[in-house]
């Protein structure tokens, strides 16, 4: 007879059964698949919050280049300001080579929020800051479709009869905000002169998400 093979059987079921027959509330716990689904949603989350946290900032200068700036500003272009090295932010400046006209520059910037619910959070502000009747009716306001998770266009609002008497004094601006997933970004354009279209601006901010 093969005892020794009998008793490590026996051994080994004896083992199976406690293990399966007689669990504790810690393995009954882990055992109930909503416990374990529970568990599974929450570490889930934690690792894209871990993910979102830690993703490494975009360069915005090496998403937006010389030609991109200068189709926004309609004129020869420079890069005056690049800041990649901090933890959770990118700027990048673009001024017009000749100010002889008044001060034209592209401002970008792009953040890192902590999740989702702090760039939505910050949008609001923003909005806030810059919606009509918020900020004394001094910008229009245009909510924008295409552009990241969520967008607006704020510009500057100019008298009649301002535009009419001083149009190469004038001081103007365009601002673009937008989210998408957990990073948010912005784009200001300063320049001098009459009202000019934003649709290039719009392009850009189109662009930029996608890298997002």
């Amino acid at each position: 007879m093969n005892y020794p093979t009998r008793i490590l059987s026996l051994g080994l079921a004896s083992v199976l059964a406690t293990a399966c027959g007689h669990p504790d509330s810690t393995s009954a716990a882990s055992a109930d698949p909503r416990a374990a689904a529970a568990q599974a949603i929450a570490a889930a989350h934690a690792a894209a919050s871990s993910a979102i946290t830690n993703a490494a900032i975009l360069d915005v200068c090496a998403l937006i280049s010389l030609a991109d700036a200068e189709s926004v500003l309609g004129t020869s272009a420079k890069l005056a300001e690049h800041a990649k090295n901090d933890k959770h932010a990118s700027h990048c400046q673009y001024d017009v080579v000749d100010q002889s006209r008044g001060f034209n520059s592209l401002m970008i910037e792009i953040h890192n929020d902590e999740n989702v619910a702090e760039a939505t959070s910050g949008m609001a502000m923003h909005r806030q800051m810059y919606a009509s009747d918020a900020a004394g009716n001094v910008y229009n306001y245009a909510a924008l479709s295409g552009v990241g998770d969520e967008a607006f266009l704020a510009t500057n609002k100019v008298p009649e009869a301002v535009l009419a008497q001083m149009p190469d004094m004038l001081q103007d601006q365009q601002m673009l905000f937008f989210i998408k997933g957990a990073r948010d970004g912005n784009l200001i354009t300063s320049y001098s002169g009459k009202p000019r279209s934003s649709d290039n601006l719009k392009a850009l901010a189109q662009k930029l998400a996608r890298h997002f």
